[in-house]
C-alpha cells in the first residue's frame, strides 16, 4: 500500500505539472498516459505499468487512446 501511495502522490504531482502547462490543448487522458509513461520510464525493474496492471487501471487508461510511436517498457 506505501508503494500505490508513494507513486500516486507522483501521478498527481507530474499530471498536476502538465496540465498547467498543456491543460487547454490536450486531453486529460493524453496527459495521464504521458505522465505514467515519464514515471514508469524513471521507476525502473519494478515497473509502474506492472502494478497498475493488477489493477486493470493502465488498460482502462489506454482505452480509446493513440498508440504511442513508442511502445517499450
Amino acid at each position: 500500500v506505501g508503494k500505490i501511495e508513494y507513486i500516486y502522490t507522483l501521478l498527481c504531482y507530474a499530471f498536476n505539472i502538465l496540465y498547467t502547462k498543456l491543460g487547454y490543448n490536450i486531453d486529460n487522458k493524453a496527459i495521464l498516459q504521458i505522465v505514467v509513461k515519464a514515471l514508469n520510464n524513471i521507476v525502473g525493474p519494478n515497473s509502474l505499468i506492472l502494478t497498475l496492471l493488477v489493477f486493470r487501471v493502465y488498460l482502462r487508461i489506454n482505452s480509446n487512446l493513440l498508440l504511442s510511436l513508442d511502445t517499450t517498457i
